[in-house]
């Protein structure tokens, strides 16, 4: 027997061009287990979710998923960020995201990291 966490992965931009390279790059790490990159109502924003593995805590698949985010995620601090701070600040590129663990058999959500 295992226990369940959810982990999933939010990526949210006002910048068409970096919410498509990011969500390519997700799709290829992610084998396909992203959802379509969604519109906001307002501002240009859209956003899309890396779908949690559904495993549970310490088997294969979990622990293949767990490294799965963290290359995506070193992926988007080496491509899009320096030492915390966006690599083309004249472009006004934005990005933001958020790894998050919630439900399953555990009560509440926690922030793993973000942007």
């Amino acid at each position: 027997m295992g226990t369940i966490r959810h982990n999933a992965i939010v990526c949210t931009s006002d910048f068409e061009e970096i919410i498509n390279l990011v969500h390519k790059k997700a799709f290829e790490i992610f084998e396909g287990k992203v959802t379509n990159v969604v519109g906001g109502c307002t501002n240009g924003y859209s956003s899309f979710l890396v779908v949690p593995d559904g495993s549970k805590e310490d088997w294969d698949t979990s622990d293949e998923w767990d490294n799965k985010r963290d290359e995506f995620i070193e992926w988007i601090n080496g491509y899009i960020f320096t030492d915390g701070e966006f690599k083309n600040e004249e472009l006004n590129i934005y990005l933001d995201y958020v790894e998050l663990s919630f439900g399953g058999d555990y009560e509440g959500a926690n922030i793993i990291r973000a942007s």
